[in-house]
């Protein structure tokens, strides 16, 4: 399965995903993860810079992803985000390879129920 996560230094997840600089992809399965690519956000901007609220770029870049794990998000982001299909993984985590971990265990516990 393939999740993406936003970062701007492919470390650790950026709290604010709409304003990301990029999302590090990954392949996840129960064996593990591999990273597959890190994709700029086309629609970061800084704080206080006006913008419009559609995230049509950054979702469609992220359309083969079946999850976003991230800390934060925003309602139009989330509304965008649920429209396409992605499902939202909200996690305390700030490390990358922790939040997968913690995504990778998660779905995993209620595969057998």
């Amino acid at each position: 399965m393939r999740i993406a996560i936003p970062t701007n230094d492919k470390v650790n997840l950026f709290r604010r995903t709409g304003r990301a600089k990029a999302f590090l992809v990954f392949d996840v399965d129960m064996s593990g993860f591999e990273e597959v690519e890190l994709r700029k956000n086309l629609h970061s901007h800084d704080e206080g810079e006006e913008h419009d609220h559609s995230h049509t770029e950054l979702v469609e870049s992220l359309s083969d992803c079946a999850f976003i794990v991230v800390n934060q998000i925003g309602k139009h982001l989330l509304k965008d985000i649920d429209n396409a299909g992605i499902l939202v993984y909200k996690t305390s985590e700030s490390n990358i390879k922790n939040a997968i971990a913690a995504f990778n265990t998660s779905r995993h516990i209620g595969e057998g129920e």
